[in-house]
């Protein structure tokens, strides 16, 4: 007899546990939407990459990458194609795509002018730190993941975590009742890259997670008289495993 198990991928990058509705109204005060005329969405693509970018279809959205490791989204937005900028994005990267898009399509595509989109005002005062939760519930498997991935990394007399990513502190912190644990991240200019560097973070730690849940998975199947059958590394990363009861 065969028993199969499948261990899903435990983290996503970034768990939000502010609420839907909480998270929905920060993400939006933190956007700079610039509205354009593009007629179509065939036209928007084709503007994007004559100009040289990418223009990745996402959901009915569109992705371009622009500047270094920065993205924004393209939305349909009251029957207009609207640059998603972060109030966070530099100003020299948006002016400079805006200027290409314009050029190519031989008019100004932008409803607002550069000195209204990008004045004083509408940019996001750059906070000495900003507080987000993540997937990580394990402090102990928090250091080992940044151990595996090189990551230099300082264990505070209270417990907190203080590591550094592109010159950006970090600390995590593990006050939650529900155990999860905060990062704080100090006199970041540009989050985006921040950001990624996190995910890639998020994943290794729920490669060390996997792999625990893994051993102690096979060391229990064991003494309970189960053999390993099979295993297979499924396209989600996760792993079948096929169990024999041994006579």
């Amino acid at each position: 007899m065969s028993v199969s198990l499948t261990m899903v991928p435990i983290a996503l990058a970034l768990r939000v546990v502010m609420g839907k509705d909480n998270f929905n109204e920060w993400t939006e005060s933190n956007l700079n939407p610039q509205e354009t005329n593009f007629k179509s969405r065939k036209e928007l693509m084709a503007t994007l990459q004559e100009a040289g970018y990418d223009a990745i279809p996402y959901g009915p959205s569109i992705k371009t990458h622009f500047g270094e490791n920065n993205h924004f989204i393209w939305e349909l937005r009251n029957g207009k194609w609207t640059a998603l900028f972060s109030k966070f994005d530099l100003k020299e990267d948006c002016i400079t795509l805006i200027n290409k898009l314009n050029d190519i399509a031989g008019r100004n595509l932008f409803s607002e002018s550069e000195e209204q989109s990008f004045s004083e005002d509408n940019r996001q005062e750059i906070p000495e730190s900003v507080i987000f939760p993540t997937n990580f519930t394990d402090m102990i498997v928090l250091e080992q993941t940044l151990k595996e991935e090189n990551i230099p990394y300082e264990v505070n007399d209270n417990g907190t975590i203080v590591s550094n990513l592109q010159s950006v502190t970090l600390y995590f912190k593990q006050f939650r009742s529900d155990g999860v644990i905060d990062v704080e991240i100090m006199h970041a200019e540009n989050l985006q890259p921040i950001f990624k560097q996190m995910t890639i973070l998020d994943e290794a730690y729920r490669r060390q997670i996997q792999q625990q849940t893994y051993d102690h998975l096979i060391k229990n199947a064991e003494n309970k008289g189960f053999a390993l059958e099979e295993e297979i590394e499924l396209p989600d990363e996760s792993i079948l495993i096929t169990l024999r009861v041994e006579d």
